[in-house]
Order: C-alpha cells, then structure tokens, then sequence
C-alpha cells in the first residue's frame, strides 16, 4: 500500500482525477472548436491542436495508470516529480 512514503492508492486515485479532469476539459475544447467554426473563427485550428494535444495527454495518464497499478509493488518502480 505505501511505499517510500508515498500511499499508492490514493496517489493512483489522484492521477485517475487528473485523467477524469482532462477528459471533461477536452470534452470542452471540442465543443468550442465547433462553435468557433459555426461563427467562422479563425481560431479553430488553434483548438483543433490543443484537443489532440489533450488527447495525448490523457494516453500518457493511461499509461502511467497502468504501471501505477500493476507495477508500484516492483522495486524498480518510481514515480518521477515533475
């Protein structure tokens, strides 16, 4: 459960609060880039870039999730600040 301090689980709760978050938000920037696009915005490619870049996001959170569950017990594990 803990390990070098740190509680695993609630840590992993809080990088899935993250992906939620992101999830919400991206879900956001897509509806403004169509409504952005129905008033004919120049701003749209600008959204368009920060969706996709939302979406990679998210893919990264997904992949930390995993190892967070299933390989916090190894010794080799670590979580890096940044």
């Amino acid at each position: 459960m803990c390990q070098s301090g740190v509680n695993m689980t609630q840590l992993t709760t809080m990088v899935r609060m993250v992906d939620d978050s992101l999830g919400m938000i991206r879900n956001w920037v897509h509806e403004i880039e169509h409504l952005a696009g129905h008033a004919d915005l120049n701003s749209t490619a600008e959204l368009d870039e920060a969706y996709r870049k939302l979406g990679e996001a998210r893919q990264l959170i997904s992949k930390a999730t995993y190892e967070l569950e299933n390989h916090a017990d190894e010794p080799s594990f670590e979580v890096e600040l940044v």
